[in-house]
This record gives structure tokens, C-alpha cells and sequence, in this order.
């Protein structure tokens, strides 16, 4: 059986059923024989019901956009592009269209998780190694100090106190977080994903990574739209509501409005902010051209280069970082050792 907001699409599956839709649709199939063919040759049963529930309920004559709506599973960008795809004659073109802009939604996802497993981990040897240095090494040679009759400095005892208790509390929050995100992905927590979601919102208006990404989703919608024959004023509308960057989303509404009290179009992106002056060229030379689709599947491209490059800057900046710290900790912990032994030596010699 399957439930109201239960995910059997997402990401490339998502972006398989758009092309399937697509290739259906341009052989001059019937709809709801595809599925139905579709349904026979699918493995897993949640899969399989969902199709051949798509595939009768086209039988009664309902649109394809509705069918979509009715099941509640769809997310309501592809409801309303196929909506626009039927009433246009152009759902071919539009589902595959949206095929490609899923894949690219999923391999850019997929960046962004491995950079964020990259992180952790990576934060979690460094901190543990720093954890064992300041509470079990250390008072190892403390202890050694203390038998030759050396005392080790006030001020490097509570530094490596400080140590101690800032990188075990670090490593606490790392294996909440990790433990958090499992319990997450099995269970639905409605009370706590508010919580997390205004976090995540945080994070997202303050990074280069959501930044392109959000730019990336805005400039793709314009691309489909606009090829589909679709209104500047309604593909503005569909992109506010998927960029999921709130920023952007308010610059995409002012531009909206600007447009709607006749403003040009290029004039508006650039009132807005919404892009940099060479982009904001580009957009003048497609609006005279009437290329501005192409333009905008450019652009697409370049956003999408650009959160993969800062996904990648992350991962590069932080092995340095951490090498650095952790030498920094290792040298604080020798110093504070030789100091005290080599007075000891002295007085020997």
C-alpha cells in the first residue's frame, strides 16, 4: 500500500520516470498502456501498484498531471510542469526536460553528501586524536614530570584541560549529529525537523555551495520554461518556489513584480542582484536575440560547475587546515615538556 507523501521517486528514479513519461509520449503511446507495460517489467511492489494505479486511472480519462496529483507522492514542480506540458502540447519536451534537471539535482546532492560524510569523518579523527593527546597522553608525561621533580606550567595544565574537554565536547556533537541523521532517514520527527530546518536555513543563506546550487535550480527552470514556450512571468513563479534558498526566492519575487510593471527583463535580473554583470550581458544579448532559453541553460551550467568546485574547495581547504591545528597541539604539548626537562638537564650537567 502505499502512502500519502511516501518517497518512491527521488533524485535519478525521479528523473528515470520523467524520461520513460517522455518516450511515451513521443512514440504516440497511449499513457496508460505505457504504464501498464512499464508496471509489468518493474521489481518492487510499491513500484509496481503505483504504476498500474497511474496507468487505470488514465484508463478513466483523468489527465496525466492530475493522476500525479491525485497519488500525492510527486513533488508539485513535476505536477505543474505537466500540467503546463498537457494544456501546451509540449509534455515530451517537458518531461524530458525534467529529466535532465533531476538528474543534475542528484548528482549535485550526491556531491554535497560526500562532502558533508567527508567532513565529519575527517572531523572526527582530528578531534579524537587531539582528545587522546590532551586527556591521556599528556597526563602520562605529566605524571613522568612529577617523578623526576619537574612541574609542568599552570598555564599548559589548564590549556590542555581546555583541549580536552573542547575537543570530547566536539566529538559529542559529531556523534549526535551522525546518530541524529540515522534515526532521521528512518523515522519521521515533525517537532524536531522544524528545529533542524531553521539550521539548515542558516546554513544555506550563509554558503557559496547553496548559493550556486539555488542559482543553478533558478536558471534551469527559466531554460525549460522558456524552450517550452511557457511565461517569463509564470517560469519566474515555478522558480521561486523550487530554489529552497531564501534570498534568491525574495530577489526571484522583486524581479516578478518588476516585470509585471513592465520593467525588461535584464533590467530587473540587475536591480535584483540576482546575477553578476557578465551574466546579466548574457541575458541582454539572448533577450535581443531571442535565444534567452539557451542563455539560461548556460548559465545552468556554469552555477552547477560552480557548487561542484566549492564542494570540492571544502574538501581540499580542510585536510591543510587540520594538519595545521594538529601540529599547532602537538608542538604546545612538546614545548610544554622539553621546557621543564631541559632545566632538570641543566642542573644535572
Amino acid at each position: 500500500m502505499i502512502r500519502k507523501g511516501e518517497k518512491i521517486y527521488s533524485g535519478k528514479k525521479l528523473a528515470g520516470f520523467c524520461m520513460k513519461t517522455a518516450l511515451l509520449w513521443e512514440a504516440g503511446e497511449l499513457l496508460s498502456e505505457g504504464f501498464q507495460i512499464l508496471a509489468e517489467d518493474v521489481v518492487p511492489q510499491k513500484e509496481k501498484e503505483m504504476l498500474r494505479k497511474i496507468s487505470l486511472d488514465l484508463e478513466t480519462g483523468e489527465p496525466f498531471y492530475a493522476v500525479l496529483e491525485k497519488m500525492q507522492i510527486f513533488p508539485a514542480y513535476v505536477i505543474q510542469m505537466a500540467k503546463l506540458g498537457q494544456r501546451t502540447g509540449n509534455l515530451g519536451e517537458i518531461m524530458k526536460a525534467l529529466a535532465v534537471y533531476y538528474e543534475k539535482e542528484d548528482r549535485i546532492g550526491k556531491n554535497i553528501r560526500s562532502a558533508v560524510i567527508y567532513f565529519m569523518i575527517m572531523s572526527a579523527m582530528f578531534f579524537g586524536v587531539l582528545f587522546v593527546l590532551f586527556m591521556r597522553v599528556m597526563p602520562m608525561f605529566e605524571r613522568a614530570c612529577v617523578s623526576l621533580g619537574v612541574g609542568i606550567s599552570p598555564v599548559y595544565t589548564e590549556i590542555f584541560r581546555f583541549g580536552g574537554i573542547f575537543s570530547g565536547g566536539i566529538l559529542i556533537l559529531l556523534f549526535a549529529a551522525a546518530l541524529f541523521a540515522a534515526v532521521k532517514a528512518g523515522l519521521r520527527m515533525e517537532g524536531v525537523c522544524i528545529r533542524t530546518d531553521r539550521l539548515k536555513e542558516i546554513v544555506k543563506n550563509h554558503s557559496r555551495i547553496f548559493l550556486a546550487v539555488a542559482k543553478q535550480r533558478f536558471t534551469s527552470v527559466m531554460a525549460i520554461t522558456l524552450r517550452c514556450g511557457i511565461d517569463l512571468d509564470k517560469g519566474m513563479e515555478l522558480a521561486e518556489e523550487l530554489v529552497d534558498h531564501r534570498k534568491v526566492a525574495l530577489k526571484i519575487r522583486k524581479c516578478t513584480v518588476m516585470l509585471q510593471e513592465g520593467a525588461d527583463y535584464a533590467d530587473a535580473v540587475k536591480e535584483t542582484g540576482l546575477f553578476d554583470s557578465i551574466h546579466i550581458q548574457m541575458i541582454k544579448v539572448g533577450r535581443k536575440s531571442g535565444r534567452l532559453a539557451e542563455v539560461m541553460c548556460e548559465l545552468s551550467k556554469d552555477y552547477e560547475r560552480q557548487a561542484e568546485d566549492a564542494v570540492i574547495n571544502l574538501t581540499i581547504y580542510l585536510e591543510p587546515v587540520m594538519e595545521v591545528v594538529l601540529a599547532f597541539s602537538a608542538g604546545v604539548i612538546l614545548l610544554s615538556l622539553m621546557f621543564p626537562l631541559a632545566g632538570v638537564l641543566a642542573e644535572f650537567g
